[in-house]
């Protein structure tokens, strides 16, 4: 049970890896790139709902675990919603990315 506590406490950690090896693998292995709808819907669910609805829940979870019998306070609460913002501020961000790898692989086939 402490190896699987020790995953979800990582959760976060572990996300930002994989999206960072996949954006090495487009940038520098993908000569030919296009953005299409089959990979930002998949992108669209997992940035705005599946990854913050995860992490959000792990993070309950912790909290609740360490503040039983507690007072509690707003700001532990407040991270958690804050969860949301930080997953989908990280896909903009990686939207961006995608549709300048996207542009940049174009120009490249038409020079």
């Amino acid at each position: 049970m402490e190896q699987v506590d020790a995953f979800y406490r990582a959760f976060d950690i572990y996300v930002f890896c994989i999206v960072i090896a996949v954006n090495f693998f487009l940038f520098f292995k993908k000569p030919k790139f296009k953005l299409k709808w089959q990979v930002l819907i998949p992108w669209f669910i997992l940035f705005f709902f599946l990854f913050p609805y995860v992490s959000a829940e792990i993070e309950a979870y912790k909290f609740h675990e360490a503040t039983k019998g507690q007072a509690v306070d707003g700001f532990e609460t407040l991270y958690i919603f804050a969860r949301w913002f930080m997953y989908w501020g990280f896909g903009l961000v990686q939207l961006l990315l995608l549709f300048l790898l996207s542009r940049l692989t174009q120009n490249k086939t038409a020079i």
